[in-house]
Formats: structure tokens, sequence, C-alpha cells
């Protein structure tokens, strides 16, 4: 989960107030288009904290370069469906920090803790607590998809949120030499994933 909280939580925590520029929404339902073919490569967090912004052959090489997220808030539970160009059938951690109404950061974080489940995480206070787990399926190859959900209840049942997402992809060559891949969702930036409107539980 380490990675997928740099992205997120480390990447959000003072951004997560931006409202983003969505393409499509209905009352409880939002997508966001990714446009770019930006994923960022990193060797070592601690020496190269910035990352190499990756050119559209090697993006798409990286097995996680993403096309689109789809949010959906219902009564029961919140949904988030990755689309990708062409989706590594290797390991992938997907993500997403939910911001409820009323809070200007983030509140939980969803992620995944293996290949069909998801942890939700609290993010108040110094330390995450997880609340609950959820179910997660994932399509490979080409416009592969990778979707998770979980109950609305384990949100305390939030009347809005605001959410961003982001994938990752660990790969370790040795004991000492290891690449990760990150990819936000964004239909403009390339660090900063951008956020859903405001989705009301309908």
């Amino acid at each position: 989960m380490r990675t997928i909280t740099h992205l997120l939580v480390g990447g959000l925590a003072t951004t997560a107030i931006l409202t983003g520029t969505a393409v499509t929404a209905t009352a409880q339902s939002d997508k966001i288009t990714d446009k770019r073919a930006d994923v960022v490569q990193y060797d070592d967090f601690e020496e190269d904290e910035a990352g190499t912004i990756l050119d559209r052959a090697d993006s798409l090489a990286s097995g996680i370069e993403a096309t689109s997220a789809t949010v959906k808030h219902s009564k029961k539970s919140i949904k988030v469906t990755i689309r990708f160009a062409d989706l590594t059938r290797q390991e992938v951690q997907a993500g997403a920090v939910v911001r409820v109404k009323g809070s200007k950061q983030p509140r939980y974080l969803i992620s995944s803790i293996s290949r069909k489940k998801v942890a939700v995480y609290d993010l108040k206070g110094d330390e995450m607590k997880q609340l609950c787990t959820g179910k997660q399926t994932k399509k490979a190859g080409k416009k592969g998809t990778i979707t998770f959900s979980v109950k609305r209840t384990c949100l305390k049942k939030p009347k809005a949120i605001k959410v961003q997402t982001g994938v990752s992809r660990f790969i370790n060559f040795d004991n000492e030499s290891f690449t990760i891949y990150q990819e936000v969702i964004s239909s403009s930036r390339v660090r900063t994933p951008e956020s859903t409107k405001w989705l009301k539980a309908s």
C-alpha cells in the first residue's frame, strides 16, 4: 500500500480542494477522461522525488496508462472504474481518496490490498485506521479495467463526496533495484489527480 499512499495521500493532501473539470456527470456519477500519456517513473523515492514523465510509447509500455475514471455514488455503495489503454496482467495497485462534504482535506483512502480486494482507511489523525474491505475486479489487456466498490456505510454514509483516483505498479528487479510507475487520472495535470464534482447519493 506504500506506493498508492505516496501517490494519492502525499500528492493530494494540499490539492483536494481543487474542483477539477470533469467531463460528463449526473447527480451521482462522474467521469474524468485522462487525455495524455503521462505515466511517471520513479527509480528511488528518496533520490528521485520528481520522477521522470514518460513519453507516449513508454507510458503505454508501463501497462498502467489510464484513459478514464468513473465514480458512482449510490445509496448503498461507492464504485470506481478505471479504464486503461492496455492494462498489464501483473499486479497493479489502484486507489482513490475521498473528500466528504464539510471537509477541506481528504477523509478516506481506498486502496488495493490484493487482486480481488480493497480496503478503506480513515485518514483522520496521525495513523491510518482500516475501517472495512470491498471487492475489486480486473480485466487485463487492451481497453482493460479495474473496478472496485465499497459499502457506503463504511464511510458513515456521506451526503456528498469528491473523489480523486490513481494507480501504481511496483517492479522489483533485485534487492537493490526497483522501478515504480505511477499514474493519476486527470484531463490536464501530470502529478495532481483531478477531482470529480460533488456526488450525492441517489
